[in-house]
């Protein structure tokens, strides 16, 4: 599925105040397919899928008009501004499907510019650890090819579709380090907190210190699907070697995970709470130093790891009891590098891990006292399997909401779809809330709000999953700003894990 983009002047922009302000465009676009809304004039972002901060409702009219109305307040734009509204169209996409497929059977290297600066990913000389080649297209036409980790899974399976993450956060979301992560109670003088858009785990400077956090949700395994997991990190260099600095894509369990046992830097397996370390001088694919032949390079040349400087890392596995297990980091030039893989199979008489439902975990410490404040930040996490959504064992839940919140799921999850019918005569609005917190209907954000019409019966299978940080509630009322029961309670099935 590609996009389109609809600018002047093929809108009505009328601005106002939260809930008020509203575009008209030509055409039926369901709520699924409008991507984002900027505006230009004002370099604002009105809404954005992912985003779930902002949200918008969408109201079809004749089946050749649509309205979207803006829960951001716009009571000080023009409507005169200048507005990107980005829409999924998959007409579009089959358009320009045939396109690739014309280029790609062809010998010539020439190419229509509309498909100008997209990229595709095919699997022609795939290795054992996924690398595959990217096709991508220049602004004048020109077909280049670049290699790309990640065209394969570890079982050697084309991913033709994107990765669906089960664990999304942006550590720059809130102020408020509980609102995105569970953070533990720490010890002596350790500490969270959220510093310049990232998350900082510090120990202190005392004699003793701890802190950990992890993500409310983690990811649900499915056979012969590929986990993923990426996270950025900044280490700190130490001298005390009664301390460890971690990110983990696992629990206090199981898991995998980056960062210093004491003074050193490696990566390590966790299985029942046993850790296995390998120190950089036992990575067995790139040993990250800068030697000769490291394909961690900058422009080109071989470049040592940092770890005290920002790096973006990425652990993947298959799973299946003991499938391989890999460490990847990104280099400066922009190429995934493996740089150590376990090869569990032949060689355990148990599962590499005993769990595979795993969360992201942070964690600092130190047990003797030195001066030195060990901190971990990290700005993003995400986590989740290959495959398509929608056979990953969703739950649909049916539902009659009215003005009364319900809890449909607590600590999180993932919203696939939905469908609504409002079987009273006026219309309606379904709120959709990530909070574990009281909420107050018309007042509290919400995640989603769907407004529908009399007698409106409406399915809708999300282009991407949106992610819900800490709960699934769901309330109805009668407009976006207030707390009125509709006059039928509205009937909704969610689809989600």
């Amino acid at each position: 599925m590609s996009k389109i983009l609809i600018t002047k002047p093929n809108y009505i922009f009328t601005p106002g105040i939260a809930g008020q302000g509203t575009i008209v465009i030509d055409g039926a676009f369901h709520h699924s397919q409008i991507y984002s809304i900027c505006n230009r004039s004002r370099d604002l972002q009105c809404y954005r899928l992912e985003d779930g901060d902002l949200s918008i409702t969408v109201e079809i009219t004749n089946h050749e008009r649509t309205t979207i109305t803006l829960e951001m307040d716009t009571a000080s734009h023009s409507s005169d501004d200048l507005l990107e509204i980005t829409i999924f169209d998959e007409d579009y996409w089959r358009v320009l499907e045939c396109k690739l497929e014309e280029v790609v059977n062809s010998t010539s290297i020439a190419i229509d510019k509309a498909l100008a600066s997209s990229k595709y990913t095919v699997t022609g000389g795939v290795d054992d650890y996924g690398l595959g080649h990217q096709f991508s297209v220049t602004t004048v036409g020109e077909l280049q090819v670049a290699q790309s980790n990640g065209a394969t899974d570890l079982f050697g399976t084309q991913r033709v579709g994107s990765q669906f993450n089960q664990i999304d956060i942006q550590f720059y979301r809130s102020a408020v380090v509980s609102d995105l992560v569970n953070v533990v109670a720490p010890t002596g003088t350790g500490s969270a907190s959220i510093v310049d858009g990232g998350l900082v785990i510090a120990t202190g400077t005392g004699a003793n210190g701890f802190q950990r956090v992890n993500s409310y949700n983690t990811t649900t395994y499915r056979s012969g699907s590929e986990e993923y997991c990426y996270f950025t990190g900044i280490f700190t260099a130490t001298v005390n070697a009664n301390s460890y600095q971690r990110l983990i894509f696992g629990d206090a369990n199981n898991g995998f995970g980056i960062g210093y046992n004491g003074t050193t830097f490696g990566v390590f397996s966790r299985y029942k709470t046993t850790d296995t370390y390998y120190t950089q001088a036992q990575f067995n694919l790139d040993s990250l130093d800068g030697s000769a032949g490291s394909k961690f390079t900058r422009a080109g040349v071989p470049e040592a790891l940092d770890p005290t400087k920002l790096n973006v890392y990425r652990i993947r596995f298959g799973w299946v009891g003991g499938a391989p297990d890999l460490f990847e980091v990104l280099s400066p030039d922009g190429r995934w590098i493996a740089f150590h893989i376990l090869r569990h199979p032949n060689f355990y008489t148990r599962a590499s891990i005993a769990n595979a439902d795993l969360p992201i975990t942070a964690e600092v410490s130190k047990t003797a006292g030195d001066a030195t404040n060990l901190t971990l930040t990290s700005f993003c996490w995400g986590a989740g399997i290959t495959g398509d959504p929608m056979v990953k064992g969703l739950t649909p839940t049916t539902v009659q909401v009215t003005n009364s919140v319900q809890t449909i799921k607590s600590g999180g999850g993932l919203l696939y779809g939905y469908q609504i019918y409002n079987p009273g005569n006026n219309t309606a609005y379904v709120h959709l809330y990530d909070t574990g917190t009281a909420i107050t209907i018309g007042t509290t954000p919400s995640k989603l709000s769907l407004g529908n019409g009399a007698l409106d019966n409406i399915p809708v299978i999300l282009p991407a999953p949106i992610v819900f940080n800490n709960s699934i509630r769901i309330a109805a009322s009668t407009a976006i700003n207030n707390a009125t029961q509709p006059n039928q309670p509205q009937n909704v099935t969610l689809f989600y894990q």
